[in-house]
């Protein structure tokens, strides 16, 4: 699944909630035509330019907020995942040289 289609679902199904999936694309669209239908684009995006992108869909100052609450928690796993994965490495490399200076 693309990159963008894979935001396209995540922020629709936020979009979605008590509302029409026309009303939905319609909010999509704006996103896409401001050019902010991306992680990159949704952590940039202020506050007051979301609401008004995605008004088509309703609630849109509970909306608001939720979008920008996810992108934070996916900033978040992101970092983490680095993190470990950085540990990881480190862990591993560690090991290796270890393990090289013990064999005769």
């Amino acid at each position: 699944m693309a990159r963008r289609h894979r935001v396209e679902v995540i922020v629709g199904a936020y979009l979605t909630q008590n509302t029409s999936w026309k009303s939905v694309e319609r909010s999509l669209a704006n996103l896409t035509d401001a050019g902010v239908l991306s992680i990159e684009g949704m952590r940039s995006v202020r506050m007051d330019e979301l609401q008004i992108l995605i008004r088509p869909s309703g609630f849109q100052t509970r909306k608001r907020p939720a979008l920008k609450a996810f992108i934070i928690m996916l900033d978040e796993i992101l970092r983490l995942a680095g993190h470990a994965c950085g540990s990881a490495h480190r862990r591993a490399s560690t090991s290796s040289a270890f393990a090289s200076r013990r064999r005769p």
